[in-house]
């Protein structure tokens, strides 16, 4: 591949790497990321470090991380970016929700409790947003947990709504019968995944091998099919 003629060493080093991201994009990417970086290192060991409450663009600039995969709003103006995806949100609900007894409207969805998914425990997002500017509707958060799977757990023995990107159940995690998916009956903006890293390891031959195997191996999983935007 191109990137051993920049590291022609590849084959008998062993670096230890560091990928922020959350349990959505580990859960997708994490094998075939490290199947990617083994062929040309086969000693490299890569580890997954979930998003935590402190500061991404902190943890960047200490080299406490290579490489940061995820949608924060929250990196500051010096932290290099590239966009990587974007995907969109829906709903997921237990297959006999009553929600699915009739058209899903933003009135119906205020019906019913929701869960949120945030590592900072927020209880508000962009779907309220809308439904509140839009509709001057209010839903009810009454579940907020870190990760997805936390979320996915309890999901069937509720009466609760969850959001989340529709890549982690079209291509990773196929729904079975006891959930069902549904498109949000308003326009919500589709969320951007994008890989980003400190300025200081711009022309790091080894984190710039890093980076490009990286979006080598995401873009050609999620566009393969052509099912992301």
């Amino acid at each position: 591949m191109a990137q051993q003629q920049a590291l022609p060493e590849l084959a008998t080093m062993a670096p230890s790497l560091t990928i922020r991201a959350a349990d959505a994009v580990m859960a997708i990417f994490a094998a075939p990321i490290l199947n990617a970086l083994r062929r040309d290192c086969p000693g490299c060991h890569l580890r997954f470090a979930p998003e935590a409450d402190g500061d991404e663009t902190e943890a960047l600039r200490k080299g406490e991380v290579d490489l940061y995969i995820g949608a924060t709003r929250e990196l500051q103006a010096e932290i290099r970016r590239q966009t990587l995806f974007s995907t969109r949100v829906v709903g997921l609900a237990r297959s006999d929700h009553p929600v699915f007894d009739a058209p899903i409207t933003p009135k119906t969805l205020t019906q019913y409790d929701h869960i949120a998914v945030s590592r900072r425990g927020r209880r508000q997002g962009p779907i309220d947003v809308v439904l509140e500017e839009q509709f001057g509707l209010l839903r009810n958060v009454a579940l907020v947990v870190p990760t997805y799977f936390s979320a996915l757990d309890g999901l069937p023995y509720s009466d609760m709504i969850l959001s989340l990107p529709d890549i982690f159940i079209s291509r990773q995690r196929p729904i079975d019968k006891q959930f069902r998916a549904f498109v949000f009956p308003f326009e919500l903006e589709p969320v951007t995944i994008f890989h980003a890293w400190h300025p200081r390891y711009e022309a790091d031959p080894l984190r710039r091998w890093l980076r490009q195997t990286v979006g080598e191996v995401i873009r050609g999983y999620v566009f393969e099919d052509g099912q992301a935007s």
